[in-house]
């Protein structure tokens, strides 16, 4: 009967695209194992096949309505110029009719149609998804996940039940559908680090659902879902068929992504787009369950490609078990122990102590931590644009630098001692006592430490600061005033910080390649001092 129905669906769509087509419309198909979809002129049509599965039933065409209409309403959130609504087809399946008289047979999601060299898959592989693009995708995404509805205290969504329920039965299938000594092994270590991370985790799941961290998100961002279009950054294709997908933790959501970035071969871009997500956010809270979902969802998207070559032959099939590999291959690299430390800036406003934490954070994997945006986390000032500062401004009393200070802190013992990566902390450093405080918390911990002394010449630094202020783009209120301020009391680096010190000079205008090497040079002074320092 499904069969029948699917036929039946397929001659129906068919008949459209041959009316498109004679009325002069460039016509071409996509089709998924869930869904077809007719490209038609400046429109795409979006048709749910008459299919059930263990996790959706389209068979009935009252629910193939309902789904249309709830891929709208969730495709709207982030996308609202793409969905363009939904269409019923009257007529019968040999003569279709869009949006016509009489009782629907079908129907169908209409939308804009964008080339498909806009798809961030398509972008990646033409190497040019920029990092722009993807300070465009973080802040998106965290705005939709502060406005998105929050899970009740009583549904089932985001507990720790259900997440390793979740990942128990995503195990079970992979076990059915790998046949090799080599894939067995490596699931075996990944179910060795999974049954690990239950016993530290859960008590992190069950305090976010408390928190509200689980939310209606959108449950598959990944780059296929991710687009760029006229220079705007779109997500479209939201879950719509499992609310068990839909309704997680906002950190499972921006996991989906990075992974999906870090496994196409952007780790630079995966990393920069969690950090500019987390100081958006400021949910640092959620790093501890960050490498679980990555994790999970790179198992799934192995599960999907093993499940697309059982259906395949010959060089289809290869690929996607190639692909099944690879994916695999990520959830073990995500998997493995990263190396910790704590990094800190030391130099004066305008010297580029943020361009290179940026760019460390980005080629290293640490999280940055910005004094600049913290502080005015702290005291709930908007971060978007530079403000004036008046001397008597409380924001940046001696109080307020050291509750500063101390949150930076308080972040950093957090991310290495729960989530177990590295930090980089983008402040100024220029009292003795705000340094002793991170080396301490760095013997603490037993993790290394390095104070990274960037300098520059005056003449740069106030360029850099006069440039910063008219463009009125960054969260830094200093000014020339405040490197005034700064170079007068500043307390120097001292003897029993050499050490710990690696310089850096920002001089001039470092190009991509100098700044790059000056970042690893100080990731290989980290790594090389691990071993001294646990305890």
């Amino acid at each position: 009967m499904r069969q029948d129905a699917d036929l039946a669906q397929h001659a129906l769509v068919q008949e459209l695209a041959a009316a498109w087509q004679r009325g002069g419309l460039d016509v071409s198909f996509i089709e998924t194992h869930i869904s077809r979809v007719v490209l038609a002129g400046p429109y795409a049509y979006k048709f749910k096949k008459p299919v059930r599965f263990p996790f959706l039933d389209f068979t009935p065409v009252a629910m193939r309505r309902f789904y249309c209409e709830e891929e709208c309403r969730l495709g709207r959130r982030l996308a609202p110029d793409l969905y363009l609504g939904v269409m019923a087809i009257t007529g019968t399946t040999r003569h279709p009719v869009l949006d016509g008289a009489g009782a629907a047979i079908e129907f169908a999601v209409k939308m804009q149609r964008f080339p498909q060299e806009a798809l961030w898959t398509a972008r990646i592989a033409d190497g040019v998804l920029s990092r722009q693009e993807i300070d465009a995708l973080a802040a998106k995404v965290a705005r939709f996940h502060g406005a998105a509805d929050i899970a009740v205290a009583g549904s089932p969504w985001g507990t720790a039940d259900v997440i390793f329920g979740t990942a128990d039965d995503t195990f079970k299938e992979l076990d059915a559908l790998l046949d090799d000594g080599t894939s067995r092994e490596r699931m075996g270590v990944l179910r060795g680090w999974d049954a690990k991370q239950r016993s530290r985790l859960a008590m992190h799941f069950e305090r976010r659902k408390r928190q509200g961290a689980v939310r209606e998100c959108h449950g598959d961002l990944h780059c296929s879902n991710i687009l760029t279009l006229g220079g705007k950054v779109e997500v479209f294709d939201s879950i719509e068929f499992s609310s068990a997908l839909r309704w997680i933790d906002v950190m499972n959501d921006i996991a989906f992504a990075s992974m999906d970035l870090r496994f196409r071969g952007e780790k630079t871009l995966s990393a920069r787009l969690l950090n500019k997500y987390l100081a958006q956010t400021g949910d640092y809270d959620g790093l501890a369950v960050f490498a679980y979902y990555q994790v999970h969802h790179a198992l799934v998207r192995c599960k999907v490609a093993l499940l697309a070559a059982s259906q395949l032959s010959g060089e289809g099939r290869a690929a996607s078990m190639a692909t099944a590999v690879r994916y695999l291959e990520s959830a073990i690299d995500i998997a493995r122990p990263e190396w910790r430390a704590i990094v800190v800036t030391h130099g004066f406003s305008g010297s580029g102590k943020s361009t290179f934490a940026s760019a460390f954070a980005e080629r290293s994997g640490a999280i940055m931590l910005r004094s600049d945006i913290e502080r005015k986390r702290l005291y709930n000032r908007s971060m978007q644009a530079r403000q004036p500062v008046p001397d008597n401004d409380p924001l940046y009393s001696s109080i307020a630098t050291r509750h500063t200070y101390e949150r930076l802190r308080d972040i950093a013992r957090y991310v290495i001692a729960e989530a177990h990566l590295p930090v980089i902390v983008d402040a100024a450093f220029l009292r003795a006592e705000q340094r002793s405080m991170f080396s301490g918390l760095a013997r603490e911990l037993g993790v290394p430490f390095l104070i990274v002394d960037i300098h520059a010449n005056e003449a740069a630094m106030r360029e850099r600061l006069e440039k910063r202020s008219r463009e009125n783009q960054d969260p830094s209120d200093a000014d020339t005033h405040v490197l005034l301020q700064q170079i007068r009391s500043a307390e120097p680096l001292g003897a029993e910080e050499s050490g710990s010190v690696f310089s850096v000079d920002m001089d001039g205008h470092p190009d991509q390649g100098q700044l790059s090497a000056a970042c690893d040079l100080a990731f290989r002074r980290c790594v090389s001092r691990i071993d001294r320092t646990r305890p």
